[in-house]
């Protein structure tokens, strides 16, 4: 998680991406398997997409992981319940 930036969610057409399938373009990597949204992760200054549904919760989730694991300190992490 700590190479993660941020998610977000883009509408992206096969046009857009230069068709289906993997794809390298202007906007990033994507992995178009259908238009509409698509979860695209911000990682070390990339961006790589990916059409999926519910991509809103998919970049919550991961905006939420990528926050916890930031403000975790690492004295926390090393202790057990």
């Amino acid at each position: 998680m700590k190479d993660i930036d941020s998610a977000r969610v883009e509408h992206r057409t096969p046009a857009q991406v230069g068709g289906w399938g993997y794809r390298l373009s202007g906007l990033g990597t994507t992995v178009m398997v259908r238009g509409g949204q698509c979860l695209v992760i911000r990682a070390k200054g990339k961006d790589f997409a990916v059409s999926v549904d519910d991509a809103e919760r998919g970049a919550a989730l991961l905006n939420s992981l990528r926050e916890a694991s930031r403000t975790n300190s690492p004295a926390a992490e090393g202790t057990s319940h």
